[in-house]
């Protein structure tokens, strides 16, 4: 064999590898988040690296007032030119009691949209179901939480942007029986949200408290409403028990896993693919 041939061989197997690789790895379709901004100065070029090595569409960045709003302009421009869609994230389980934040929030993003225009939209993640009152006055919990919603949601009419919420699997077994009528919470989310982001933190795909069952009632009625909906996945170190995160695992095994989900629901038009909870501990996965 001559070297001519022999070279054209190596390059050939070399990309097969390549190729192999990468699709062990990258998640089309993803979004993430990113909860510690004053990373974003030392880490941004990084973070839009692993970006867009693992497909990732859409990043959702922790608003806090006290970062420089210059340190987020220059990194949402970087992710904007890498075509990753930047939406402002906050929330907390005090914004199911309390307003306030909300408020300083929206303040925020209205001010950030007038100097340099860079949100797609807003990301939330309030967990009222870690108050207190949850258990002992869980209506008046949740006619706050839904308060809260409606006015971020009113707001980011007004403000041209899309609207995102995050809320767990298991809201489709909760009733409201509030102010705002009655129902199940995972309905009325949908409802109102732009998209929700469906916190199915199993690492498993499959089987009865699998990824693929535990989002069907959610995903089923988002296609009714004609609405969005992404199916997150945890790698963070998880206390809750063994089968929540991926924390521990490969990439590898990460893909194989939302690889049977998204083949179980990319007929679905209401599905938006896999978010990966979240940046900083997906990097650090093998």
């Amino acid at each position: 064999m001559n070297k001519k041939w022999s070279l054209l061989i190596i390059v050939m197997v070399m990309m097969f590898v390549i190729k192999g690789f990468s699709s062990t790895t990258m998640i089309d379709s993803s979004a993430t988040w990113i909860w510690n901004p004053y990373s974003l100065n030392s880490k941004g070029d990084e973070y839009i690296a692993f970006m867009q090595e693992q497909g990732v569409k859409k990043v959702f960045v922790q608003v806090d007032v006290e970062v420089p709003n210059e340190t987020y302009r220059i990194f949402f421009e970087k992710a904007q030119a890498a075509n990753i869609a930047v939406y402002a994230l906050d929330g907390g389980r005090n914004w199911g009691e309390d307003s306030r934040p909300a408020t300083i929030f929206m303040q925020w993003i209205e001010q950030f949209q007038q100097e340099a225009p860079l949100l797609t939209g807003i990301h939330i993640d309030v967990e009222p179901y870690l108050l207190e009152k949850w258990n002992t006055d869980r209506q008046q919990v949740l006619k706050n939480y839904f308060d809260v919603l409606g006015a971020l949601g009113r707001f980011t009419t007004e403000q041209n942007l899309s609207f995102e919420v995050d809320m767990p699997f298991w809201f489709d077994t909760i009733q409201y029986d509030n102010a705002y009528g009655k129902g199940l919470v995972s309905e009325w989310v949908i409802d109102l949200a732009d998209q929700v982001t469906l916190m199915a933190y199993r690492n498993q795909a499959e089987g009865g408290n699998g990824i693929i069952e535990l989002v069907e009632t959610e995903l089923a009625y988002a296609q009714e409403k004609g609405k969005k909906a992404a199916i997150g996945v945890e790698t963070l170190q998880s206390d809750e028990g063994t089968n929540i995160s991926f924390y521990g695992m490969t990439k590898h095994v990460l893909k194989r896993e939302t690889d049977k989900v998204m083949k179980a629901y990319t007929q679905n038009p209401a599905f938006d693919g896999i978010a990966v909870h979240y940046l900083d501990s997906w990097m650090n996965m093998k």
